[in-house]
Order: C-alpha cells, then sequence, then structure tokens
C-alpha cells in the first residue's frame, strides 16, 4: 500500500468512491467537484495497483454536509478564530477494511494538517440506524476532542439537499456526532 497527496487530478475517482459508499446525489457531487476545482480539498489517499483503496480528505472551509445553523453557532463558539478544517471523507474500501489503512492515513494526515498550520478538526462521525459509529475511533484518536455533540437524525433532511444515503437511501435516518479536535 501507497500513502500519498490527494490531488485534484483524483476527484473522479474520489467521486465514484463517494456515489458508491458514501453520499449520492447530483448537486452534491457537482459541489464537491467546484470546490475541488477551487482548491478547497486536499488529505491523503491510500493506493495499491493504481487504485485508490481508501482516501481521508478535508475542505479548508467549516461547513456540515447541509446546513445546521443551531449547531454551528456552538461549534463556531469553540473554535475561537483558530484554523480549522472539515473532515470531508474517510473511507476505505470495505474489502480493506480492518487492515490499518484509515489509522495510516490518519496519522500522514495529522502531520500535513499541522505542517499546515491547522490546528482543529471538524467531524461529522456518522452514526448508522443501527447505533454503529464506524469512523468515530479514528476521530477520537487524532487528537484532544474539545467539543462532541450527538445528534439524532442528524442527515434526515439530506433529500432536501438532493443527497442520498447509502444506508438508507432517499430518507435518511442515520444521525451524527459532531466533534472538534485539537491535533496541536
Amino acid at each position: 500500500m501507497e500513502y500519498m497527496d490527494f490531488e485534484n487530478s483524483d476527484i473522479d475517482e474520489l467521486l465514484e468512491l463517494y456515489r458508491k459508499h458514501l453520499n449520492d446525489g447530483e448537486k452534491l457531487l457537482s459541489s464537491m467537484r467546484k470546490a475541488c476545482e477551487r482548491g478547497l480539498y486536499f488529505g491523503s489517499k491510500a493506493v495499491e495497483d493504481n487504485v485508490i483503496k481508501g482516501i481521508f480528505t478535508f475542505q479548508r472551509d467549516i461547513v456540515f454536509t447541509y446546513p445546521h445553523p443551531d449547531i454551528m453557532e456552538r461549534v463556531m463558539k469553540a473554535v475561537e478564530n483558530r484554523e480549522t478544517v472539515t473532515v470531508d471523507s474517510l473511507l476505505v474500501l470495505p474489502e480493506m477494511r480492518g487492515q490499518g489503512i484509515a489509522r495510516s492515513l490518519s496519522e500522514r494526515n495529522k502531520e500535513l494538517l499541522r505542517k499546515n498550520g491547522n490546528e482543529l478538526v471538524l467531524a461529522e462521525s456518522w452514526i448508522y440506524p443501527d447505533g454503529r459509529a464506524p469512523s468515530l475511533d479514528i476521530y477520537e484518536n487524532m487528537g484532544k476532542v474539545i467539543f462532541k455533540e450527538e445528534v439524532p437524525m442528524f442527515y434526515s433532511d439530506s433529500n432536501k439537499y438532493g443527497i442520498i444515503c447509502p444506508i438508507c437511501g432517499e430518507h435518511c435516518k442515520c444521525g451524527a456526532n459532531i466533534l472538534l479536535i485539537d491535533i496541536t
């Protein structure tokens, strides 16, 4: 497995991974493409045989998948004008899970983030309808969690924003843990 920086030329492969394993929807994918073109995406990828097997990317903005003004207000108070990025995607292909790829990507990214002057990471950690939160431990191990809020049904309005959940379909019942992590 080779670990390297995410590049703008990876956007088509990233969008296909999103479509298959994360969220789908033309509005979302179009927005991601535009953000990538504006240089807002960065992070790391795990590659084997010239195929992305895992990806951990960030946006240079403080954003949620779609607006949650009340939660954003609480997050912004905790940020206190510190350099903050938002996790965009953390994905390891199902057949590659359990091999430490997510942890390796996380460690690589912590160094990348610190080197670029980032202090805080905002993450939405999915909570599936069955209660599983598959990426929570990866985020919590990135640094000191200074803000954490569990939000049931966080993605319930996703269909209003043209987003289709890979778990629930158009009527998402997934929740999220909202985390702000100090990586300094």
